[in-house]
Parts: C-alpha cells; structure tokens; sequence
C-alpha cells in the first residue's frame, strides 16, 4: 500500500512539472540559508551545529565547501581553534573557489592559538598562489603580524615596505583603510626594532593624521615619541610626549594613559632627569593604572632613587605603597619583592646589620603565602635562597633555590637558582648533586649570553671541584678542558689543570697525572704554580713505584724553590722517598734534618715516627721510646699520636722498661680520645707487660697476675667478640702462671681456655693456643698425682689431637699440639698412635722428617713388642 502510495506522489509531481531533484535542491537551499542567517545574527553555536548538520545531509552539495567554511568561522567565534583547524585543513583539497578563504581562516586560527610559523605560512601561502584573491591585503598585514610575534623583524619589513609586494601596493590605493593603518604602525614597529628610526618616521609620515580615530592618533603620536628617543634625540622625544597623556585621555583605554607616563618616565631618565622621571612614573601607582605598569613603576622607582643614592627613600615609598595595599592587590608583589631586594642590598652592604636580612626574608614570605600565588613566586624562592645563603643556613637555602629553579622559567635568573642550589649542595657535602645542578645551570646559561659569560667560569671552575669530589674524573676533564676555553681573566686554566691532575693522581691514575703535568709544563712554562705542580709529579713518581725518579725530582725541587712555602712538604718527601728507595741511612739524616729546620710543620709527627720506628727495627728502644714519647707528649691531637703512645710501649718492654711501659700503655688506655681500634690492643699490651714485670721482678709477683687477670677481664666486657676471645686466652695463660705459684689456679685456667674455644669470634689462633693450654693445664694437674693422675693425662692428650686434626687450625699450634701428643702419647704407652702421630706430622710439616724418623721407628718397634 505504501510502496502505491509512493508511485502515485511521483506521478502528481510530473504532472505538475515539478522534479524530484528540484525539491531537495530547495530544502538544500532553505538549510543553508537558516544556517547562513544564524551566522549573521552572530548565534555562533546554532551556526555551527546547522552547517555541520547541513554537511552530514548534503556531503554533495555544492554549498558544501562554503557550509564548511562558515562553520570553521563560528568555531573561531566560538574560540574553538582546536577543532575549527583540522576541519578547515581535511577539507582545504576540496575548496575550489573558497580555496584561499579556508588559508586566511587556517592562518587566523593558528594565530589565534599562538601557533605563530603556521599562521604566517598560512598566509604566506594565499598571497603567494591566489593573485586575485580579496583577501591579499588582509593575509599579507597578518603575515608581518605573526612574524612579528616570532621576532623576524627582518622579514616583517620585507612584507611592508617593499615597494613591489602586496601590502603597497593594496596601502597605496587605500590609505585609510584600517588594514593599511596596522601595516603602517607595524612597519614603523619593526623599523624602531631594526634600529631604523628613519624608515620608522616614513612610515609613520605616509598615514593620513585626518581618517585616525583618537586611539590612532595616540598610537601615531607615541610612535614618533619612540622614534625620536630611538633616533638618540630625547629632547625632541620629551617635546612630542607632553601631549601624549592629553591625548590618551581622548580614547576609550584608560591603559593607554598609563603607558603615556611610562613611556615620559623613560625619556626623562634618558635626559637625565631623574627627579622628573620619579614624578612620571609615581602617576603609574595610582590604583586606577593596570597592574603590570603599578609594577613597572614600583620597580623603575626603586632603580631610580637608587641610582641618586636614596636607597631609605626607595624603601619608604615602597612600604608607603604596601601600606595603601592592604587588600594585596596584584601589584603589591613588586612593592614586596622590591622592597626585600633593598633589604638584602642594605645587609650585603652593612653585613652587621642582620635586621635587614630579617625584614627581606619577613617580606618574601608574604609574598609566598599570598593568594592567589604571584607571578614573581620563583624570584621571591630565590631572594629567600639568598637570604638564608648570608646566613649561613644551607638546607634552608637549598629548599629555597630548589623552589625557586622549578618556578622559574628558561631565563638568566633560572641559571642562577640551579647554581645556587649546586652551592648549598656542595657545602652539604653532597658534591654529586652540587655537580648535577651545576651542569643544569650551564644549559640554561647557554641561551642568554649575558648569563653565560658572566655565571659560566665560576660554575665549570665548581663542575670541576664536584665531579672531584665524586671521582668522576671525565667529568672533571670535561670541565677543565671547558675552562681553557674561556677568556684567561675568566677562571685561572693552570689551577684547573692541577686540580684534575692531582685528581688522577688520588684516583690511583698516575699515568693520566703524569700526562697533564707535562701538558703544564708545556704551555704554562711561567706561571706561578710551577713548583705546585713540580712537587705534584713528583708524588706521582712515588705513586708508580718509581723511587729513584721521585727522589730525583725532589732534590731538583729543593734545589730550585729554595724559598717556597711547600718547601717543607718537599724535604718530608724526599726524605720518604729516600726511604722507600731502601736507603734508609739517608732517609735518617733526612728526617732528622727536617725535624730541626721545621719544628713546628704538621708533617714532624710522621717524621717523628719514622725515627722512632727506624731506631726501633734496629733494635736501640731507648731512642725509639724517646722519638715515640715526644710525638705524643708534643703533637697529641694528630692521628699518630695514639700510635706512637703505643709504640713507645713496646720500645720500652724491648729495653725492659716494664714500668715506663706500663706508664705509656694506662696514658693510652686513659685517653678519651684514643682510637677505639688500639684501645683493646694497649689494654692487652698493658696486661703482657705486668706478667712481665712478675717474671723480672718476684716481689708482688701473685698481685701483678692478678692485677693482668683484671686488666684482661675489662677487654672482655667492652670489646665482645675477637678481642675478648683473645683477652680469655690471656686470662688463661696468667691464671697458667700462678698455677706455676699456687697449683690451686690451675683449674681456672683451665677454665678460661675452655670459654674460648666456644667463641665462634676466636682466631684460629687463639683457639689453637687455647686447646694446647688445656692440655698443659691438665698435665700440670695431674702432677699431683691420685686416681685421676692418669685420666687427666689422657684428658691432656685428646686436647693435642684436637689442636692437630683442626684443619683450619693455626699452623703453629698443630705443629705444637702434635709434638706434645707424640710426647704425651709415649708417657702414656700409646706406640701405635706415636707412630701414627709421627707419620701425619712429618706428612703435614716435612721439615720435621729426619727427627722424627727415629721416634717413629721405636713407636712402631715398641707397638709390635707389646703385640699391638
């Protein structure tokens, strides 16, 4: 029935005369033209949602490509770049005749959205390739406008100004075109920025004054004002901006008055009439004027009465301002972050006076917390990194120029921030951040020359210190090889070539030091840091292992630099070299010269003991405990001297001194500053000393062990592990020596050894003497004699063979062990281990073959009389 119904509406309209395709021709038209009305009632989002509708339905129609077009302009109404762009470019092919009208809406689209390159190619392109397109004009301005807004000054001046290009020839045939009027001011604009004042005044000469608005006439005359101060001629400048705020009043743009006072500010302090321009330019603090000129003003303000030297004056027009601002409007950061600035100049200027330093720092953080957060935010972060930096406070200072670097954008006070934050970190010791942030402040100086030339030296020179600090020695090469580069005055090259040799020469790296000390020598053969360097190589001789060339090259030093300040330095090691090359005769007479030239160089102390040393391994303690005792007694804060208290000791226990060794030893164990690894070892020392004194002495012979078992005891309450391990052992060998007095000590020692043995801590060697201890103990025991005599014996002998068959045992103590248990094994009768015994003994220790074949021979002989 439908489908009838169809057939029969077909046949009324051809009989009517009517087609089928006229009447979608109408509605096509009646869509477009309701959409078209939208747009020109500015409606921009019914305009767009009826031509993107009209697309869909009519993808054919030949209004398509212009339905396209009006719907890319109400998404530019609309501010809808992202969207009005890529429709325009996908349908670009298929314009036809609105081809160059989708160009100029493409390029005021990415104009509009700051794509600036992609606009002006935009235009480019439709004055390049559409002769005769109506919009030439309008695309050739719009082209010297982005380009304008990329910096091409040079390219913007060819739009304008040639005599053959588009945008003259359209000025020439209407010069009061508002189109001609904004290439004019933007040629002139260009002309100022070529420094082209004359091409500017042409410009500005060519507009017709009469068809101007006010604003234009305002904007003409500002111009001519720039042109004249660009030209160098303030006086005419200064005449032509008198009229400049009469005729900003004129306009409807209150900012243009402001910009009048600016701009007469300028041209005063030009001519050098700084009272005026402070007067100009206080017009601009009016709360009326647009805040970034009441920031300009504040900022030029506190310029200007600085540079009269009425720094208190800048300061109290800055608080007066803050005061009026009480509801911290926009501009009251300037007067803040002003204000902080002269505080911090004031406290760099007088350093006593710290309430500057309080008040700058009181004032940034007003500006910090104020909301909403300002603009200036990353600089107030950096004057608060230099305020706790002058007062000494480097975590606080980092935080701050931390803040402040990743508030700045790429700028010079960028570079500062990452400098700064690689100090505060290199006073923290943290020299792999500090070279990290030094390395960031080098990029960011790269694209401001100004920064570059006057930040770059002293940050390569602290690179280098930091990639030292952290033994990153191509780093520090790297840096060095940067500083060559720079202008001589800049960083001192020498000392950054000494310092990274001198690097390799700490890094274990002679050969890489030697290289650079002979580039040194090579092209600074003159400077003042030659010996430096000299001594330096000579060090590096020593580092090689190469003795004679060291010892060599410091007595061509000490021979040249006889009045050097590192002479001292030089004699010590070449006395050290001489000793090292095994001319220790020399090395003598060397270090006792030094001693006597230089008594008072924080190198006598190591001097010192290698004399007491060298008189020690000779076997004179006296002069050895005379060298040690005068090291401690006049150089008690130096690293040696815990050690030399400790060697004198030793010297005096050689020439047997007990006492005097005793006296040394409690000096050091006395000491709260002596080093926790000798105190144990003088403790043990101390208690070596007193068994000693028993031996020599029989008077309180019983108390000395005693006094030895408290001493040893202390070791083991304070030192666990190791030490008390071998202090136990000491304990049981001294309850071992009374034993030898009063046998009712014996089962003490026995117990001592017995406790070491089950310290996992203990040296194999102090278990081995501990098990050969129990055995003796034993055996000393069962002198006595009884029922247990024999027992105790055996007890004895299985000791031995413990000590023994210990394969990590200590060489000695097996050794020992073993002759004891063949000793032992004999008394007892045991032939057939005897011989066993002796054949793992001269098995495990081959020297002991020949005397122990005979032993072995009657073990074997005896086991088989008794039938064993």
């Amino acid at each position: 029935m439908l489908k009838c119904f169809r057939v029969l509406l077909a046949l009324l309209w051809l009989a009517s005369g009517v087609s089928l395709a006229q009447v979608n021709i109408a509605a096509e038209n009646r869509a477009f033209k309701e959409a078209k009305s939208a747009f020109e009632d500015t409606i921009w989002e019914r305009a767009e949602r009826q031509f993107a509708e009209f697309v869909e339905k009519y993808p054919g129609s030949a209004l398509a490509a212009e339905a396209v077009l009006y719907r890319a302009q109400a998404l530019f109404q609309l501010s809808r770049f992202g969207e009005a762009i890529p429709l325009l470019e996908e349908r670009k092919a298929n314009a036809g005749s609105q081809t160059d009208r989708y160009l100029y809406w493409i390029g005021e689209a990415r104009f509009r959205s700051q794509d600036y390159a992609a606009a002006a190619d935009a235009f480019a392109e439709l004055t390049r390739n559409f002769p005769t397109s109506t919009y030439r004009f309008e695309a050739s301005v719009s082209e010297a406008e982005a380009r304008a807004r990329l910096g091409d000054w040079e390219r913007v001046a060819q739009l304008l100004n040639d005599r053959g290009g588009v945008f003259h020839r359209f000025a020439t045939n209407d010069p009061a075109s508002s189109w001609t009027i904004r290439g004019r001011f933007l040629a002139a604009r260009a002309s100022l920025e070529r420094n082209d004042p004359t091409a500017a005044r042409l410009a500005m000469e060519s507009l017709n004054a009469a068809v101007l608005n006010p604003e234009q006439t305002w904007q003409r005359q500002q111009v001519l004002t720039r042109i004249a101060l660009g030209a160098g001629q303030p006086e005419q400048a200064d005449q032509l901006s008198t009229n400049l705020v009469l005729l900003a009043g004129l306009t409807a743009r209150p900012g243009l008055t402001a910009e009048s006072w600016a701009l007469r500010g300028l041209i005063l302090e030009r001519r050098g009439q700084t009272a005026k321009a402070v007067e100009a330019y206080s017009q601009n603090l009016a709360p009326t004027a647009p805040v970034d000129r009441q920031r300009e003003a504040l900022g030029k303000l506190a310029e200007l009465h600085l540079a009269r030297g009425e720094v208190n004056e800048a300061m109290r027009k800055l608080a007066s301002f803050l005061d009026r601002s009480t509801n911290a409007p926009d501009a009251a950061d300037v007067a803040l972050l002003s204000l902080a600035e002269l505080h911090l100049k004031q406290y760099v200027g007088r350093s006593s006076a710290t309430n500057h330093l309080d008040q700058a720092l009181l004032l940034l953080d007003r500006l910090v917390n104020h909301t909403p957060p300002s603009s200036l935010l990353g600089q107030a972060h950096l004057n608060r990194g230099w305020c706790y930096w002058l007062s000494n406070q480097p975590a606080l200072s980092r935080e701050a120029f931390t803040e402040a670097a990743a508030r700045l954008g790429p700028s010079e006070l960028l570079a500062v921030a990452q400098f700064k934050v690689g100090d505060a970190a290199f006073a923290m010791n943290d020299f792999a951040g500090a070279r990290d942030n030094y390395r960031a402040a080098l990029t960011t100086a790269k694209a401001f020359p100004e920064a570059e030339m006057q930040l770059g030296p002293l940050a390569w020179y602290q690179l280098e210190r930091a990639c030292l600090a952290v033994k990153d020695m191509a780093g520090a090469e790297e840096a060095m090889r940067q500083i060559f580069k720079l202008p001589p005055a800049a960083v001192q090259p020498e000392r950054s070539l000494l310092l990274v040799a001198q690097g390799y020469a700490d890094a274990n790296h002679p050969d890489k030091a030697a290289a650079l000390f002979a580039e040194f020598a090579a092209q600074f053969p003159d400077s003042a840091l030659r010996a430096e360097v000299e001594l330096a190589a000579a060090r590096v001789a020593e580092q090689k292992g190469d003795w004679a060339q060291a010892v060599a090259r410091y007595e061509a030093w000490t021979a040249r630099f006889t009045n050097h300040a590192m002479l001292p330095v030089a004699e010590f090691y070449r006395a050290r070299a001489v000793a090292n090359s095994r001319h220790e005769t020399n090395a003598f007479g060397l270090f006792t010269n030094f001693v006597a030239r230089f008594p008072s160089n924080s190198l006598v102390p190591a001097a010192e003991y290698w004399l007491g040393d060298y008189a020690f391994r000779a076997g004179d303690f006296a002069e050895a405990e005379k060298r040690f005792s005068l090291l401690y007694h006049y150089w008690p804060g130096t690293e040696l001297a815990a050690e030399a208290c400790m060697m004198a000791g030793r010297a005096a226990i050689g020439r047997t001194g007990y006492r005097e060794a005793i006296t040394h030893f409690t000096n050091l164990t006395a000491n709260p500053n002596c080093p926790p690894g000798l105190k144990s070892p003088a403790r043990s020392a101390y208690g070596y000393t007193l068994r000693l004194l028993q031996e020599s002495n029989r008077t309180n012979r019983i108390a000395n062990l005693e006094l030895a078992v408290g001493v040893y005891r202390t070791i083991v309450r304070e030192s666990p592990g190791a030490d008390a391990a071998a202090a136990m052992g000491d304990i049981g060998n001294t309850y071992y020596q009374l034993g030898t007095l009063d046998a009712q000590y014996f089962p003490l020692a026995l117990d001592a050894y017995q406790q070491v043995t089950n310290v996992p801590a203990a040296s194999s060697e102090v278990i081995g003497q501990a098990l050969v201890g129990c055995g003796m103990v034993l055996e000393r025991m069962a002198e006595s004699g009884g029922n247990s005599a024999r027992g105790s014996m055996r007890a004895a002998f299985n000791y031995y063979l413990d000590a023994l068959y210990d394969e990590a045992g200590h060489a000695y103590w097996r050794k020992k062990a073993g002759m004891e248990a063949i000793r032992l094994g004999r008394d007892l009768g045991e032939w057939s281990q005897v011989e066993q015994l002796c054949a793992r003994m001269q098995k495990l220790f081959p020297p002991l073959q020949a005397k122990l074949e005979k032993p072995r021979a009657e073990a074997a002989e005896r086991a088989r009389a008794n039938g064993k």
